[in-house]
């Protein structure tokens, strides 16, 4: 290995030391409220025993930041229903929201912290021993109340042995038994309603129904926290990934020449990646600033390299080693000049059309 070699590798190794440290060091907003210091303030619905299930309601602020989670009781063998957070919640709409369901004839009433801990610590018992599937996101929107405990024991007195609802609803939260054989159990009673809203656990969305928990269509509730728009880019086809990033080919060609030539000027060989990796900064810079209009720099930047790790799925294994040392080429080379990519972009425009890059190639992931 030649001298000029291992100076690259060491290099490499150093950029790849400060990219980890970065991201183990990144906090999301969530984590950070859920460990700030105070209490979260409890509503929760009334009448389990009549109504079937309860609604569960916490606003916290700490850190700078408020946020809610919500959950969804069912009172038979579904158990813990529903969970998810929502960021960015003053109390005043907080509060409006309890409102709304009080004006929806939903009764509402305050509840301490332990008494909400109990409640979905049951559902999520009762939900696993009887082979529901449990929320996706149950563990984030746990940790804003602070955690359940030891849900496996916890009480599930006043849980029932009852499925009530629509049919399509209890397949798909069966977990490792067919539903034909479910429907065989004679523990269990079963009370079908074809009109009854449900969640399809694939989407998340609701049918018959525009929110079981009681919210108005326009209350925004498609806004998506930090976590949730960590899964953006894996979820999205590779081949989706590759027609975005070839709109950027015209600017990261010309950024690919510059970042050759500043890195041969400081000793540096150059590796084969360098345009690939141009493209994924450019494309991840251009996501996480639409995803996030709102959020600090830092915020962006976190979720910006989190991207690039997503990204990284599209690229051949053969090539992986040198497309992951070109990126931390390029993101060196882009510390010199934060306005590097919003310049490229501007000059040589994006392949496809000429419509403008609303702020995406501004600033890069890091």
């Amino acid at each position: 290995m030649s001298k000029g070699q291992g100076k690259q590798r060491q290099k490499a190794k150093r950029q790849a030391k400060k990219l980890a440290e970065r991201r183990r060091s990144s906090v999301s907003p969530l984590k950070r409220l859920a460990e700030a210091r105070g209490e979260a303030e409890c509503w929760m619905s009334g009448d389990f025993d009549l109504n079937g299930q309860t609604q569960i309601f916490a606003w916290k602020q700490g850190a700078g930041l408020t946020g809610v989670a919500c959950f969804l009781v069912d009172r038979g063998v579904v158990g813990l229903k529903d969970a998810w957070t929502r960021l960015r919640i003053d109390r005043s709409e907080f509060l409006d929201m309890v409102d709304g369901c009080k004006r929806r004839g939903i009764p509402m009433h305050r509840v301490s912290l332990d008494e909400v801990r109990r409640w979905v610590a049951g559902g999520l018992r009762w939900a696993q021993d009887n082979g529901m599937r449990l929320p996706k996101d149950w563990p984030k929107t746990v940790s804003l109340i602070g955690g359940v405990g030891d849900w496996a024991s916890a009480d599930v007195s006043q849980f029932v042995k009852e499925f009530a609802g629509h049919p399509e609803d209890l397949r798909q939260r069966l977990v490792g038994q067919p539903v034909d054989d479910y429907l065989k159990r004679t523990d269990v009673a079963f009370v079908f309603n074809e009109d009854a809203p449900y969640m399809d656990q694939r989407t998340g969305e609701y049918s018959n129904s525009p929110d079981a928990l009681g919210f108005d269509d326009d209350d925004e509730l498609d806004e998506l926290d930090e976590d949730e728009l960590g899964s953006i880019a894996a979820d999205v086809p590779a081949e989706e990934l590759n027609a975005m990033a070839d709109r950027f080919t015209p600017a990261a060609l010309a950024l690919t020449a510059e970042t050759i030539d500043w890195l041969k000027a400081r000793g540096e060989t150059p590796t084969t990646g360098v345009f690939e990796a141009w493209r994924s900064v450019m494309l991840a810079a251009m996501i996480s600033k639409q995803a996030m209009p709102d959020a600090d720099e830092k915020d962006v930047a976190d979720f910006g390299f989190e991207l690039l790790r997503d990204m990284s799925a599209r690229i051949e294994k053969s090539a992986f080693a040198e497309y992951d040392r070109a990126v931390g080429q390029v993101l060196a080379h882009l510390e010199t000049d934060s306005m590097m990519m919003q310049k490229a972009v501007l000059k040589h425009g994006l392949a496809g059309g000429a419509d403008e890059l609303p702020d995406a190639a501004a600033s890069g992931p890091g």
